[in-house]
């Protein structure tokens, strides 16, 4: 299935503003582009430009590094919960700036 972008006319420059995965999809809400903003043209197009592509693939880039950042949390959590349960910690004294020793 290909994907159908809707692009627009802004200031002399064409910018792809929607990405959809159905030409149907996209169709509908091209009808909203143009009511919600008439001084634009918009129109439905199988190309997105240039700068979209650019940007898909630097937001897919951050939501995997994103996600690794989050794994490897995880497995430090886990790891340190593991070395509470195993009564490693429990000889461990905590110091809190504030508080003093908890």
């Amino acid at each position: 299935m290909s994907k159908s972008y809707i692009n627009a006319r802004f200031n002399k420059k064409t910018e792809t503003v929607d990405e959809f995965n159905s030409f149907n999809e996209a169709r509908k809400m091209l009808k909203e582009y143009q009511l919600s903003d008439i001084g634009h043209t918009y129109w439905i197009s199988a190309r997105s430009t240039d700068e979209w592509r650019n940007d898909t693939k630097e937001s897919e880039f951050e939501q995997r590094i994103s996600a690794l950042e989050s794994a490897e949390n995880t497995r430090q959590i886990e790891k340190n919960f593991e070395i509470l349960e195993n009564g490693i910690g429990s000889s461990v004294s905590y110091k809190n700036d504030i508080w003093g020793e908890l």
